[in-house]
């Protein structure tokens, strides 16, 4: 999740075993300029950095909803 197209910078084995284990959700906030929200496969990945890429706190907090529909939880983007 690089929105600027460079290199990944996140650790390599966290996102192996995140593939292997396919979490409905996977919540972060380390790299700051990758702000928001993107699904892939079947999870959705959060970078909740409230921080820009110069400590400025100004990114507003990503909001989820977690619901259960006929027994299989479903998450869904409320706010960001």
């Amino acid at each position: 999740m690089d929105k600027y197209g460079q290199r990944n910078v996140g650790c390599q084995l966290l996102k192996e075993r995140v593939d292997v284990l396919n979490p409905l959700m996977h919540v972060f906030g380390h790299i700051h300029y990758s702000y928001g929200t993107e699904k892939i496969n079947d999870t959705l990945f959060v970078n909740a950095s409230i921080c820009t890429e110069q400590y400025n706190p100004i990114n507003e907090p990503i909001v989820v909803d977690l619901t259960e529909v006929d027994g299989k939880f479903v998450v869904t983007v409320v706010q960001e």
